[in-house]
């Protein structure tokens, strides 16, 4: 199967960014004008409460594991181009076409990901943030550390092609964040 007609499937789920969808039809308010400004689970959460963040993860966690995983189970593909499904729905999360390149952080899309390709390895990132903020560490300040450690933990499992996807997402992610904190 071709990569560029994967990629653009992979990059349109990407687009479907469930905290605009949620804001519009319930609330009647676009998410990227309010708040943060951030068309993301935390923001959407902080304005419209619990159900509107849990549905935000719901929908952005579906439309990144039901495409790898039919990519999986019904299209037979595997390594590199799980990867180029990965980065297309991240990067249609951070760029949504539709709504002008204005998507969310990619937080839930990365931890998708993980959850799909790893779910002991994401258990293992969860248990560094909790074990961090036990110690009075600031999730702000251990999620990148646990997120930049995934990588290298896919690497110790010999998963070459998941720890440059890995790289790839957590350097995306960063930059998009420190763009915004600029």
């Amino acid at each position: 199967m071709d990569m560029l007609l994967i990629f653009c499937v992979a990059y349109a789920f990407g687009c479907l960014n469930g905290a605009y969808y949620i804001g519009k039809l319930f609330f009647k308010k676009d998410i990227r004008t309010l708040g943060s400004k951030n068309a993301g689970a935390r923001n959407i959460g902080r304005l419209f409460g619990t159900i509107a963040f849990l549905s935000t993860v719901a929908i952005d966690s579906l439309k990144t594991i039901v495409p790898i995983l039919f990519a999986i189970h019904i299209l037979g593909l595997q390594g590199w181009a799980l990867c180029v499904i990965a980065i297309g729905i991240l990067l249609g999360h951070l760029y949504p076409v539709q709504l002008n390149g204005h998507g969310g952080k990619g937080i839930v899309v990365y931890l998708a990901c993980a959850l799909v390709f790893s779910p002991i390895l994401l258990l293992i990132v969860g248990m560094f943030i909790g074990a961090s903020k036990l110690c009075g560490i600031k999730t702000r300040t251990s999620a990148p550390i646990a997120f930049f450690l995934l990588p290298f933990l896919f690497l110790y499992e010999s998963a070459i092609d998941y720890a440059f996807l890995f790289f790839i997402l957590t350097g995306i992610i960063l930059f998009v964040y420190k763009k915004e904190r600029t």
